[in-house]
């Protein structure tokens, strides 16, 4: 949210134009956008599994799901509400409030 920010909502917004659709020639490159933020953060928390900081059980893909969403959701209400929030602030909000209830039960 920090580079979303530093670039400003204008930047953003053809962001989200371009890899909105998924048969974007660039956006397919390489898996695309989405999957590229997918598979990364999935590896973050396969990685905190590995460690010992999240439990065996915990459903890896249905949070990265949820987490994706929520940002990438976050990005669109910005850009749609013509900027009237700031998206780092309601990153730490987001990270402070709802991530920490998402993991709460499978934090070791």
């Amino acid at each position: 949210m920090e580079c979303v920010e530093f670039h400003g909502i204008n930047i953003c917004r053809e962001w989200i134009k371009d890899v909105i659709d998924p048969n974007n020639i660039r956006n397919s490159q390489d898996g695309g956008k989405w999957e590229y933020d997918f598979e990364m953060l999935k590896e973050i928390l396969a990685t905190a599994v590995q460690n010992n900081e999240l439990k065996k059980d915990t459903p890896i893909e249905l949070l990265t799901h949820l987490i994706i969403s929520q940002l990438y959701g976050m990005m669109t209400c910005w850009c749609m509400s013509d900027g009237k929030f700031e998206p780092l602030d309601w990153s730490d909000k987001f990270c402070k409030i709802q991530l920490n209830s998402i993991l709460k039960e499978f934090l070791i």
